[in-house]
């Protein structure tokens, strides 16, 4: 198997996984015992700053002093998107809460279709065929997950 296909299955079995892990873990039988959201996402990204943090400071140090100490506008400039991620993680925990796990992830990929019609709209990219059929069969699988099923006869 070549290396592209490794780490396609990769993605594809971490992304699946999150998902079902993080419904599972907000499916309790009754709500005193969930944990709390906002803590859970608090503890990730503290989690992931520290990591970057000693990884960047075991690799660069200096680059990591001046980024801290000497350019800190041109690092906080990094803080809006950063708690504009952090208010996507929590949303997307809240998500899971309320639907179920295949709902939620054919929904997500709404994100996808934004992403290529505002770069299209916004920024004037030219898509190909492909991706355009790509897009379509994207929004035929959303759609087709949010009709309402008909009821069984009785």
């Amino acid at each position: 198997m070549q290396t592209k296909h490794a780490v396609f299955a990769l993605l594809v079995a971490q992304n699946s996984s999150l998902v079902l892990l993080m419904r599972h873990s907000r499916s309790s039988p009754t709500a005193g015992e969930r944990y709390l959201v906002s803590v859970a996402v608090l503890l990730a990204e503290a989690l992931k700053m520290l990591l970057c943090v000693a990884a960047m400071g075991t690799r660069a140090p200096r680059e990591l002093r001046a980024h801290l100490l000497v350019r800190w506008r041109e690092t906080l400039r990094v803080a809006v998107p950063a708690l504009l991620y952090t208010v996507q993680n929590y949303l997307l925990f809240v998500a899971l809460t309320h639907l179920d796990a295949g709902t939620f992830q054919v929904s997500y990929q709404l994100k996808t279709l934004f992403t290529a019609l505002f770069s299209v709209v916004l920024l004037g990219k030219r898509l190909g065929r492909s991706q355009w059929l790509g897009l379509l069969v994207l929004s035929a699988g959303v759609i087709a997950v949010q009709r309402p099923s008909a009821a069984p006869p009785a």
